[in-house]
């Protein structure tokens, strides 16, 4: 059992690693994983192509909002100084 979290916590240190040094997986990974999503989600029928295409959109939107909100908190801090 010590081998499997060894390799469990090594796998992880890589990931991180990785997403440290490559700034586009830092993006690339989120929407590629939402994407599976919503095509698991339309996969399984459980949900319109509409709902899907909705979600994105909003989730797109609030995404964006998001980092424009913590740019300017960041700005004024920065000023602040």
């Amino acid at each position: 059992m010590d081998y499997i979290q060894q390799l469990d916590s090594d796998i992880l240190v890589f990931i991180q690693e990785h997403l440290r040094n490559a700034p586009l997986s830092k993006f690339f990974i989120p929407i590629t994983l939402a994407s599976l999503i919503g095509i698991s989600r339309l996969y399984v029928g459980v949900h319109y192509p509409t709902d899907v295409l909705c979600a994105a959109i909003i989730g797109t939107i609030m995404g964006s909002l998001t980092v424009r909100i913590f740019s300017l908190i960041e700005h004024r801090k920065d000023m602040d100084q």
